[in-house]
């Protein structure tokens, strides 16, 4: 019996591979950390950054040289729609580990530390291929 388990889980596990994208549909956005720093960050449909991504744990860090693929529409459907729903645009923030481990969120937000902001449009992100690179700059 116990065999018969693993053996189902198997096949459940190899036959639910990852979405992928499609040219009218793209599931998830890249975001490449080129920096020397750990950094977070934060996708919204409104540029106020009104969440704490270090309260997610590992979820939004991305450590240097790695990339993080940011499932936002993944539960919505596609990025396209996303981009009809909220005027036309996404924001993305990008904050230094050491500035949310140092600051308050309070503090971060009324002082605006936030490292990068990106506004993309549909456009805008066609054109970089789904990929926000983050380089320090």
């Amino acid at each position: 019996m116990k065999n018969i388990v693993i053996i189902v889980l198997a096949l459940l596990f190899f036959s639910c591979g990852p979405e992928s994208d499609t040219t009218d549909c793209h599931s998830s956005v890249a975001i490449t950390n080129k920096s020397d720093k750990a950094i977070y960050f934060y996708a919204g449909s409104l540029p106020e950054t009104n969440y704490n991504p270090i309260r997610s744990g590992e979820y939004f860090k991305i450590v240097p040289g790695a990339t993080k693929y940011d499932p936002f529409g993944r539960d919505r459907g596609c990025y396209e729609e996303l981009f009809a729903e909220n005027n036309n645009k996404l924001y993305y923030s990008i904050f230094d580990e050491q500035v949310l481990l140092e600051n308050s969120w309070e503090d971060v937000v009324a002082k605006d530390l936030v490292s990068k902001r990106y506004i993309f449009t549909l456009q805008e992100m066609q054109a970089v291929n789904w990929e926000i690179i983050y380089t320090g700059n």
